[in-house]
């Protein structure tokens, strides 16, 4: 049904004239006319009384009271969506595999500008997000331990800054005999084997790990079959242990009795170094949000760094 049909048709409701409501809308009286005539096809109904002064019929009255709401309701959602999308359009997009609740708090503090978090698909190339236009932002693993994507940033004009590690736990079946200590160090991990994500990011997550772990455990590595993150859900990790975001673990692995979740080594929260990525040529609002999202993952690195105490007093102040 076109809404034009029932404009006319609720402009007619107030002169009951074709002649007076076709030149208060500028359209011919015969076309105005016609319309009328097509929506009361369409509807099946009678809706004037041509031969009683054009009035409304019983089932025109009760039309054109439904015809009011309808476009009443139209035209709110139309409004409602040209104020998302104009406020979308202002929005700052910031690429994170797994955004946590403290990062998404002080951001809605700190930024002066909307924003909203993007997610990033399991396994997909570092820059996707930024290259395909999803985001204006990425969080992404430190790739300067990388040459090749290195210089793969620098051909795509991107900056980026180191910021704190992204909290990481190490997840274990309950039957390793890791599990049953009450707290792990560096040296319970000395000839560990780690299960990477696949073959294809063996490499990729054994680079990474022993720059976060450092080498002296001398750890070993066995490429997994990991295909999603929901595979958590299921996985077997047999006598390996498997290295994953902090919240994503607690989001797959909460209620498996079957596997143990480790989030501090020698005392300390550990997690994998992360870099803040945008385009260098980008609108100064992203930009800056860029330097705000930095200084607020500085903020909360040293906030978990502090002892609980310590943390509720620094949250307080």
């Amino acid at each position: 049904m076109r809404t034009e049909y029932l404009e006319e048709f609720i402009a007619f409701s107030r002169h009951l004239s074709f002649s007076e409501t076709a030149e208060e809308l500028f359209i011919a009286k015969s076309t105005l006319s016609t319309h009328i005539a097509n929506l009361e096809r369409e509807l099946g109904l009678k809706l004037i009384d041509r031969d009683n002064d054009n009035a409304l019929t019983q089932e025109g009255a009760l039309f054109l009271d439904g015809a009011k709401s309808a476009l009443e309701t139209l035209e709110g959602t139309v409004a409602r969506c040209t104020r998302f999308r104009e406020e979308a359009a202002g929005r700052v997009r910031i690429a994170c595999l797994t955004p946590t609740a403290s990062l998404a708090s002080l951001l809605s503090e700190r930024l002066d500008v909307p924003f909203q978090f993007v997610d990033r698909e399991f396994r997909e190339q570092p820059f996707a997000p930024l290259d395909t236009d999803r985001a204006d932002i990425a969080l992404l693993c430190d790739f300067s331990y990388f040459p090749r994507l290195v210089d793969e940033a620098l051909a795509r004009g991107l900056a980026y800054r180191p910021a704190r590690p992204f909290p990481a736990v190490i997840a274990m079946m309950a039957s390793h005999p890791l599990a049953a200590k009450r707290q792990l160090s560096r040296d319970d991990l000395v000839g560990a084997s780690i299960m990477t994500e696949s073959m294809l990011a063996y490499e990729h997550d054994r680079i990474l790990i022993d720059r976060m772990l450092g080498a002296d455990p001398h750890l070993s590595y066995a490429p997994g079959s990991m295909q999603s993150f929901s595979d958590l859900l299921i996985a077997d990790f047999g006598t390996a242990l498997y290295i994953t975001p902090k919240a994503t673990a607690n989001l797959y692995c909460a209620r498996r009795d079957d596997v143990v979740l480790v989030d501090r080594l020698d005392g300390a929260p550990f997690g994998f170094p992360l870099v803040v990525a945008w385009r260098a040529d980008a609108d100064p609002r992203v930009i800056s949000a860029a330097e705000t999202i930095h200084a607020c993952l500085k903020e909360l690195e040293q906030l978990e760094n502090l002892a609980p105490r310590d943390r509720a007093i620094k949250a307080a102040s």
